[in-house]
């Protein structure tokens, strides 16, 4: 529980503080929905969720402890795992995936696996959702 919480802490300052990851759309990290699973794209995927930890935690935020870039690349990886799956879903989901992508990666440049998927998962909660008295 203490590991979670402060993975969610990190993770909430990294998305306050600007310092995320650079986007997909400027393909500094690598698309889940075009994951095939060969070995040349996971070692894409590994380095460059590393490099992003490493520039966000050490250069942009001065936290360059060994417990904390892993702790946070493997939040990413897990997150990275948790989208890729997408890709088979329906036309709306993918949608959805597309226009946070843009919003986060492109538009505001606060990309990350993390952010991905928590807005992604916001979304989809809201989009089943209506307004009632």
């Amino acid at each position: 529980m203490k590991k979670f919480t402060i993975l969610m802490s990190l993770f909430c300052f990294t998305i306050i503080s600007g310092q995320a990851f650079a986007g997909l759309g400027n393909q500094n990290i690598f698309n889940p929905m075009e994951f095939t699973g060969t070995e040349a794209q996971k070692t894409k995927v590994i380095e460059g969720i590393q490099r992003n930890v490493h520039n966000t935690y050490c250069v942009g935020m001065n936290m360059c402890s060994a417990s904390t870039l892993r702790m946070m690349e493997n939040a990413e990886i897990e997150d990275f795992k948790y989208l890729v799956p997408i890709r088979g879903f329906n036309d709306a989901s993918k949608n959805i995936f597309n226009r946070v992508v843009q919003t986060y990666c492109v538009d505001i440049d606060m990309c990350s696996y993390g952010t991905i998927k928590m807005m992604y998962d916001s979304e989809i909660e809201a989009s089943k959702q209506t307004l009632t008295f």
